[in-house]
């Protein structure tokens, strides 16, 4: 299942997505053992945290690219992402266009 369509699960806080989050880091948030952590998450969800953390940002990613007026550079910079190409890159790996082509796609149809 592409990692768009997976389900959504309890963390990271959204105001977080900006941040470099590790596995370390979340497992130090729930006080558990990081290794634990990423299995009792597969086994919860299905998916890989490191997947579930790409998805929300890339999520967040799209909201903000329908409904701000940023560039793509800012919304890459705001989420964390100081490199435009590898942003662009993981946009499209998720959502299957670039982040452009999604923006022009989705205003077109409005």
């Amino acid at each position: 299942m592409p990692i768009s369509q997976q389900p959504q699960g309890p963390f990271p806080a959204p105001g977080r997505l900006n941040e470099e989050l590790t596995r370390e880091q979340l497992a130090n948030l729930v006080f558990l053992n990081p290794a634990y952590l990423s299995r009792l998450f597969r086994k919860e969800t299905g998916m890989a945290l490191t997947d579930y953390i790409l998805q929300e940002r890339m999520r967040t990613a799209a909201e903000q690219l329908i409904a701000t007026n940023k560039s793509i550079s800012e919304v890459a910079d705001g989420l964390g992402y100081g490199d435009f190409s590898y942003f662009a890159r993981l946009f499209r790996k998720v959502h299957g266009v670039t982040p452009h082509d999604y923006r022009k796609n989705v205003r077109s149809r409005a």
